[in-house]
């Protein structure tokens, strides 16, 4: 006999046995209607549904059902009295919303592939605008929460538990303990969903993919094959980001369509646990450039160990880690009175009730040691380790904590991971503000602190020359840089069959607006002319222009706006339209050239080959200006707008407010060696930490 065979069949007997003993311990011990204190208390605080909590456990009261009841027990304990929900399930808009995607993808429903993804796009991008349009930013709504214990019903917790069952019946689920099996197999919801069947409603609608796989007993490989077979069912992107509340994974499958991490995260975790794969979401917290978290999931197997992979078409093991990640956590179950007061105080501030830290699991990461340098925080025991987000009040946010070591003065913080981050120890004050007790400081690649100790002296003053106020996004760049090639062209007849080549772009270094100058010419038809176009590549224009200087400003000539055949009156204005983080793009795939306006899901499809955009000024006019920005974040030096420089002394201080009609701000005799923090409050939300040298910013 096979060895490693031999060695599961004994396991399997094994647990097989352990079960059998225990239910009859478990109905020996419970035969009197005796229940567990923690199940009393979920049925005293469910008050008036209290009976559909006691449908559930008179429903398994059968011997052979022991096993299902302890399964009850667990969810009636440990998982509905915290859940909650977002109710939407009653609001019209919504319903009209998806009852419009079942009517417009039904042809297409079981025929998804590559060549019909765009088509189902542009449906869904169109379904999009319309309700934008009539209803604003779509899933903005504002939807109340309810508590799973006042609403959950005895029938859906019954169809949860059967269903769980069946599948931990399934070869590859067999090996998972009960406790495996009651943690990450058998929850009903992870979320705010509202209570739904998507165990059954997944079960039933895998039962071929699950006749394929056979035998198969490693929940890796079955893992790994399911979501081949969902990557293949060409699943797009919608305009769906911000629905993580009430779009559920089974809309998410039937109209292939995904939404943000969370979204898909859900969708996973729901599909694999409806197959018997012990499943659980992990998280990343946070990416220390931006403070923004992400999250994914991992799979166990059958040596107890997880593997973690991230996104739809991706396999188990392949999640994906960037230097600049702090810290990783994994879901684990709750365990009653497992907080100590201090551990109570920190989570609470964390936001990190049920995650396990996993950080040295998965990246390399130091213990660091700080020194604490402000008497403030004597008589507290936490300290915490922050990093900036400009969204945060003060500007600082926590991602770790440790326990302050009052004789020493220092704090440790174990397993950190952003490597490049500039990090703050502060604490909270008694009216709950985060006060600093540190000097920031760079965590650098081998473990070494770097202090930012702010240098005030005459000769550390310096002068300094800011041009923008967020690091340059490197992917904007690259796109901008396939506009080289392109041409302003100046004629006096609409098919501009003698026209003047008026200026050819060389070279773009960034996405900044640029304006060119040119000899004065006199023309009724100006345009500019986009290079070929190239497959799987991304023509960008948030703006033309064609004009003239006035009082050392750019004054554009208005016009009639016209194009190359195929594009739509509403895709020319977009290209005049004042909006700078409005864009337009022309691309080409699958042979198709295409012009798509993302803000107004704008589309024009099998435009001529040829691509350009032009105006008509109605008679002949003198230019000597063209203006051309790339599609930008905006994120530059405007005009006509309030800028405020901060910089880091013990808190942020103010240079004032100011504005400029340049491309840039130009400061004198500031204290060197510190962060740098530049506000705008005319507009926009993106905005990041700097130090200055030699003339230049580097971004944290």
């Amino acid at each position: 006999m096979n060895f490693s065979k031999s060695i599961n069949s004994i396991v399997a007997l094994r647990n097989s046995l352990v079960y059998i003993i225990t239910s009859i311990l478990f109905v020996f011990l419970f035969s009197c209607n005796q229940l567990p204190n923690e199940v009393e208390e979920s049925l005293k605080l469910a008050g008036n549904n209290r009976d559909e909590l006691q449908k559930v456990l008179d429903h398994y009261q059968k011997p052979e059902d022991s096993l299902k009841l302890r399964a009850a027990y667990f969810l009636i304990s440990e998982q509905v009295p915290y859940g909650v929900f977002t109710d939407s399930r009653n609001d019209q808009l919504l319903n009209d919303y998806f009852n419009a995607f079942e009517d417009s993808l039904a042809v297409y429903f079981c025929k998804e592939s590559d060549k019909n993804i765009e088509e189902r796009k542009d449906i869904i991008n169109s379904i999009i605008k319309k309700y934008q349009l009539n209803h604003g930013k779509v899933f903005r709504n504002k939807w109340s929460l309810k508590r799973d214990i006042h609403h959950i019903t005895g029938a859906f917790l019954i169809e949860n538990i059967d269903y769980a069952f069946k599948a931990w019946d399934l070869p590859w689920a067999k090996h998972y303990s009960f406790d495996e099996f009651c943690n990450y197999i058998l929850p009903y919801r992870e979320g705010k969903h509202y209570p739904n069947s998507w165990r059954k409603y997944f079960f039933e609608e895998f039962m071929g993919f699950r006749d394929s796989l056979g035998q198969e007993r490693d929940p890796l490989v079955a893992a790994e094959k399911l979501k081949k077979y969902l990557g293949n069912m060409k699943f797009i992107s919608g305009g769906l980001y911000d629905a993580p509340e009430c779009l559920l994974s089974s809309v998410m499958y039937k109209y292939k369509i995904t939404g943000n991490c969370v979204s898909i995260s859900t969708f996973i975790q729901e599909v694999l646990r409806a197959q018997g794969i012990a499943t659980v979401e992990v998280l990343v917290n946070k990416f220390g450039h931006t403070a923004k978290d992400h999250v994914s999931n991992g799979v166990l197997d059958n040596n107890g160990s997880w593997h973690y992979f991230d996104g739809i078409p991706s396999a188990p093991g392949s999640l994906n880690i960037k230097d600049e990640v702090t810290k990783l956590y994994r879901k684990k179950p709750i365990v009653r009175n497992e907080l100590t007061q201090t551990k109570g105080e920190a989570f609470n501030h964390l936001n990190l009730f049920g995650w396990e830290d996993i950080t040295k699991d998965l990246i390399d990461c130091y213990d660091i040691s700080i020194n604490l340098k402000d008497l403030y925080c004597k008589n507290l025991p936490i300290a915490y380790l922050c990093i900036f987000d400009n969204l945060s009040h003060g500007g600082w946010v926590p991602i770790d904590w440790g326990e302050i070591d009052k004789d020493l003065r220092k704090v440790t913080f174990k397993d950190i991971g952003g490597k490049e981050v500039v990090y703050l120890v502060m604490v909270y004050d008694e009216f709950n503000n985060l006060k600093p007790v540190s000097s920031p400081f760079v965590l650098k690649n081998d473990g070494a602190i770097d202090y930012l100790n702010i240098k005030r002296g005459v000769d550390d003053r310096r002068e300094m020359i800011i041009d923008r106020k967020f690091s340059p996004k490197q992917h904007l760049n690259k796109i901008a840089k396939n506009l080289i090639e392109g041409r302003f062209e100046g004629a006096n007849s609409p098919d501009f069959k003698k026209r003047e080549v008026l200026y050819t772009l060389k070279n773009i270094t960034d996405v900044n607006s640029k304006l060119i100058e040119i000899e004065p010419k006199n023309y009724q038809y100006y345009r500019f002319v986009f290079p070929k176009i190239k497959d799987s590549l991304y023509y960008d224009i948030a703006e033309l222009g064609f004009g003239n200087l006035t009082s050392n400003s750019f004054r554009k000539e208005n016009g009639d706006y016209i194009s190359s055949k195929g594009i739509n009156a509403t895709i020319q204005n977009s290209y005049f339209d004042d909006d700078l983080l409005s864009y337009t793009t022309i691309y080409r795939k699958e042979g198709v050239l295409k012009a798509y306006m993302p803000s107004l899901k704008e589309v024009c499809v099998d435009i001529d080959k040829e691509v350009w955009i032009g105006i008509d000024l109605g008679s002949s006019k003198s230019i000597s200006q063209l203006y051309l920005c790339p599609r930008t974040d905006k994120n530059s030096i405007y005009p006509k707008m309030d800028y405020e420089l901060l910089y880091w002394d013990n808190r942020w201080v103010s240079t004032g407010i100011r504005n400029t009609n340049q491309g840039y701000l130009k400061y004198d005799d500031l204290p060197s060696n510190t962060l740098y923090w530049l506000r705008n409050y005319t507009e926009g939300k993106e905005e990041r930490i700097f130090t200055y040298e030699d003339g230049k910013q580097i971004w944290w």
